[in-house]
């Protein structure tokens, strides 16, 4: 929970129930204060009074993180049930009202200079203040469970239910991505070609939702490829690539994204079975359905009327 839904909502609970949800979910005074903008002290007293009031032991004093008893955890259960439903009802309201919200999103670095640009154009109309934040998977994931943004694009199914919600946006091919040179302008490889193709394989940044996807899938192949290098941005691992240092898998929308660099690379369909990778939509579970929605109905349009026909386009330019 952060300090920006206490502004928004925590005038319709009492200073003991406040202290009480937010420490159930940090679990340490020093979090607690910081969100609340209170001295430890006075959480402590607070939390002290609230369980002589209702005679109820709400946690675990004697465990470090404070850990909630079952009582406890029922108490929150219902209490933060019924803070998302108004957390809800409060930004319908200002909707309805003309009080546009923040909208805050995440996407991955290899669509954010199409599909997030699209999504601030139709998005200002709606809100007083959006902000773009991008970086990997795993980085995405960790924004949205700390509430720093709402929503995030990224391609990864390794997500905890109990903080999140999802949704399946699109499905992308992966492509062989290969310099310019005569010995690999050819329109099919084998692995084992590959392999002993005399050029390393180009991985995406192990912490990167990429990475996991191609780890796993040569995995399950039995594959081992020779690599040397990392990197956690498409366009340099285009660069790369164009520069003969070696080779990789990449996705349609990094080559969208990189027309220029594209043109500087050969590429082909890659061998069988082909790796498709899965862009979802992650949120929190209190997030604005009709934002959720929106984000979700337009990422889908876009990709459909513009990111899959430009991807046509670059390979009938190769």
């Amino acid at each position: 929970m952060d300090k920006k839904q206490w502004s928004e909502n925590s005038g319709f609970f009492s200073t003991g129930t406040q202290v009480f949800l937010v420490m159930a979910e940090c679990g340490n005074l020093s979090e607690a204060s910081s969100v609340l903008d209170m001295h430890p002290s006075t959480i402590s007293y607070h939390l002290s009074e609230l369980e002589k009031s209702l005679n109820l032991p709400l946690f675990d004093h004697s465990k470090r993180p404070l850990k909630l008893t079952s009582e406890g955890l029922n108490l929150y259960n219902e209490l933060k049930y019924h803070f998302s439903s108004l957390n809800v009802r409060v930004q319908k309201l200002r909707q309805k009202n003309f009080l546009k919200p923040v909208i805050r999103i995440g996407i991955i670095e290899s669509l954010s200079r199409n599909l997030g640009v699209h999504l601030i154009e139709k998005l200002s109309p709606l809100s007083n203040e959006i902000s773009l934040l991008t970086g990997t998977s795993e980085r995405l994931i960790e924004l949205v469970k700390t509430q720093t943004v709402d929503i995030a694009i990224a391609c990864t199914k390794k997500i905890d239910e109990s903080f999140f919600a999802q949704k399946y946006l699109f499905s992308e091919p992966s492509v062989l991505a290969l310099p310019k040179e005569p010995r690999f302008e050819k329109d099919s490889f084998t692995w084992e070609e590959l392999k002993f193709c005399g050029l390393p394989f180009l991985r995406y940044n192990r912490f990167s939702g990429g990475s996991e996807m191609t780890e796993n899938f040569l995995n399950s192949l039995f594959i081992h490829l020779p690599n040397r290098i990392e990197v956690d941005d498409g366009g340099v691992m285009l660069k790369l690539i164009s520069k003969g240092i070696g080779w990789s898998l990449v996705r349609p929308a990094t080559l969208v994204q990189h027309p220029d660099l594209a043109a500087r690379v050969h590429f082909c369909k890659m061998p069988d079975p082909v790796m498709q990778r899965e862009v979802i939509l992650i949120f929190g579970k209190s997030v604005n359905p009709e934002l959720v929605d929106t984000v979700e109905t337009l990422s889908k349009s876009f990709y459909e009327a513009e990111l899959s026909k430009e991807f046509k386009k670059i390979l009938q330019q190769k």
